[in-house]
């Protein structure tokens, strides 16, 4: 892969994290916006809107979020998988 390649980064949606604040020393952290949030039993299935893309988290039943929050989510590189290319 060359430096300034354009790639894909996938991550399942339930090994994102969310944070309510935070304190400036996180790693992989992401602001964004609650677009839709759907209590689905076990969890609460999430769009974050995050610049022109649309991300789905999946978060635990007792998150207190609602459309229009702002949310701070938690990218544990671990889980990343990378590909080269944008998805089409």
């Amino acid at each position: 892969m060359v430096k300034g390649s354009k790639v894909t980064v996938a991550i399942r949606p339930e090994f994102i994290d969310s944070l309510t604040t935070v304190t400036g020393d996180e790693f992989n952290v992401i602001e964004g916006k609650v677009a839709r949030a759907d209590f689905v039993g076990d969890s609460i299935a999430c769009q974050i809107a995050w610049g022109n893309q649309l991300l789905h988290v999946k978060l635990p039943s007792t998150s207190d979020v609602a459309r229009g929050d702002k949310i701070f989510l938690r990218v544990n590189p671990q889980y990343c998988r990378v590909f080269c290319g944008p998805c089409a």
